[in-house]
């Protein structure tokens, strides 16, 4: 029998990895609402509650065409808007305007009226200095589509906006104007935005700030930012309470035919951050977008970012004035406890030397005699890719026929997403091991054959990631760090050991054997955390973002990440990877079921 790691490098295994799913789950809810009576200098939703309830009072509010009679609900939507502004001393008006669009119907010219005030600059900030004419600008929109009151989109970004200016307007060391904007029109073709465009106080604005939303639960997470912005990222890192943000995600959003408001001022050259909340999705333009189906911790965590980025941009001694630009930037958060950004020439520097790395490793690889290894793991991880994916198109099927849903994977999400998952992971540990384990076994090259096959494993799950890095730092570097990174520290440690190859191609006696084990175990682990620091996020926001439907979007990412836990799972006794397997064959099958039989939420 071959000899495996002591039991207790299991537990060092697998401790990590579900502290890091612990983490991930205790840092998934929005914060606590604060209610109204909470100090005046914070915001809080209890206040903004109050806003949205008077904007969804009277159900739908929707912009119609200038043929047909103004929407009544629409009308008191406005007027509780210019009505709040005016309360916050914000001197409001309306900038009424017709434009015309072939959005929905051809040829349909709208009257747009949006509401406009403006926070002055406080002159005791800079005495005797006179306020730079650069404004931040707070963005959302009031009207509503046809079908639905709008509680999410956009009731929840007005209050957004209401309540942190009420709160800025509390402090006396703003130096920039800040320009509140609830514009109208969105829904039909982002209309309120292009003719605020039209408006003399646009040429002020140096920033921009928008708020939306695409369901009506979940964490607010800073889903967007404006090109070459780099020194605006890394403002909103430093201020930013539990950040949500992925520069992969960014990168994935604008292949998508989604547009906000912030796509107009992008357009026009101004910097800025997209922020929204997308859980529940299937609530969106529905009858359930309602006040009582709103979660208004998801509107405290959104409130929560708008101010502090927001109080940070206002009171900072100048904003660079359109159109300056920056580099681009790549960043990521930590668990929502940070947010880590670096520029983009960092980024190509780290994709080189791990690129470099990595072809120097795979050289050492070769020359040590694990070529034969790496080309059988390599050849698992792609079978196992297709197993995976064949996995997910069959699941989803399943599900649709027998629950009598025709999408079950936007009604009930999560046990959808939990199978795919635990699917892809139960095919992952499983699979790989029917073509390695011959070279696992004793053979003419003795025991120590196992721990190279481990780092050969290893080498071969960094390949896809290497090649995928390249490219993305190429055509989309935001999208480069969980692919470089992992790629980088993992060639990095495997130079160790494969420089003391010795213990690991040849094991003359069993405590040469057992160094090497332990050699390749120190080896395996820091790319195994890396790509749960940087995956377990990203596979928590592709649920928010796409949906369990994409369960190709799920299922191999997965296996992407799952073929770093292989290596380490040839080292251990065969018993712990068939409990694994079992519970996760035993949960996978228990989600599906879910899937069928609970009710739609």
């Amino acid at each position: 029998m071959t000899p495996t790691l002591p039991l207790k490098y299991c537990a060092m295994t697998g401790a990590p990895l579900l502290l890091l799913g612990l983490l991930l789950a205790l840092s998934a809810a929005p914060p606590a609402v604060q209610e109204a009576t909470a100090p005046p200098q914070q915001f809080s939703a209890g206040r903004a509650r109050q806003d949205i309830a008077a904007l969804t009072a009277h159900g739908a509010h929707p912009l119609l065409p200038n043929s047909q009679p103004p929407h009544p609900a629409h009308t008191r939507a406005r007027d509780h808007v210019l009505a709040r502004m005016n309360d916050l001393g914000l001197s409001p008006r309306i900038q009424a305007d017709t434009i015309c669009t072939d959005h929905r119907t051809k040829n349909s010219c709208y009257l747009v009226e949006n509401v406009i005030g403006v926070l002055p600059p406080n002159a005791a900030a800079q005495p005797g200095v006179p306020a730079r004419p650069d404004a931040l600008l707070l963005l959302s929109h009031y009207d509503s589509v046809p079908t639905a009151p709008g509680a999410g989109d956009a009731a929840a970004g007005s209050s957004v906006v209401l309540e942190t200016v009420r709160a800025l307007a509390l402090r006396s060391d703003r130096r920039h104007p800040v320009i509140a904007v609830i514009d109208d029109g969105e829904e039909v073709d982002l209309l309120g935005a292009q003719v605020f465009l039209r408006d003399p106080l646009a040429k002020q604005v140096a920033v921009v700030l928008n708020f939306e939303a695409r369901g009506t639960a979940g964490q607010a997470s800073m889903f967007e930012a404006s090109d070459r912005s780099a020194w605006l990222i890394e403002a909103f890192a430093r201020v930013a309470p539990r950040p949500v943000a992925s520069s992969l995600i960014y990168s994935l959003y604008k292949t998508l035919p989604n547009d906000t408001d912030l796509t107009v001022t992008k357009h026009a050259g101004l910097l800025g951050l997209n922020f929204a909340f997308a859980d529940r999705d299937w609530h969106q333009h529905t009858p359930a977008d309602d006040l009582s189906h709103l979660d208004l911790r998801s509107v405290q965590h959104m409130g929560d970012q708008a101010l502090a980025i927001a109080t940070e941009l206002a009171t900072r001694p100048e904003l660079p004035a359109p159109p300056a630009r920056d580099h681009e930037a790549v960043w990521f958060d930590l668990f929502c406890s940070a947010l880590v950004t670096y520029p983009a020439p960092l980024a190509w520097v780290l994709c080189g030397v791990g690129t470099l790395a990595y072809l120097l490793v795979l050289a050492l690889l070769v020359r040590r005699g694990g070529g034969k290894a790496f080309g059988l793991a390599l050849l698992s991880l792609l079978l196992t890719l297709l197993v995976a994916a064949l996995f997910s198109k069959l699941a989803a099927a399943l599900v649709a026929a027998l629950s009598g849903q025709p999408r079950p994977w936007r009604t009930v999400p999560v046990p959808m997403f939990t199978a795919h998952l635990t699917g892809a992971l139960a095919i992952a540990v499983s699979l790989p091991f029917a073509l390695l384990r011959g070279l696992s076994r004793r053979t003419e090259a003795g025991d120590g054959m196992r721990p190279l096959t481990s780092l050969a494993a290893l080498c071969a799950a960094l390949l896809p990631f290497a090649v995928v890095g390249v490219l993305t730092t190429i055509g989309s570097v935001g999208a480069s760090y969980p692919f470089v990174l992992p790629v980088l520290i993992g060639s990095l440690v495997l130079l160790g050991p494969l420089l003391r190859a010795p213990s690991l191609c040849a094991a003359p006696s069993a405590a040469d054997f057992a160094q090497g084990q332990r050699q390749a175990w120190h080896a395996l682990m820091p790319p195994l955390l890396t790509v749960g620091v940087l995956w377990f996020p990203i596979l928590r926001i592709l649920l928010i973002m796409m949906g369990a439907k994409l369960g190709l979007a799920i299922a191999l990412p997965t296996v992407l990440c799952a073929a770093y836990l292989v290596p380490v799972l040839l080292l251990t006794d065969p018993r712990a990877r068939q409990i694994l397997r079992a519970c996760l064959g035993v949960l996978c099958l228990a989600c599906l079921v879910a899937a069928m039989i609970v009710p739609a939420g």
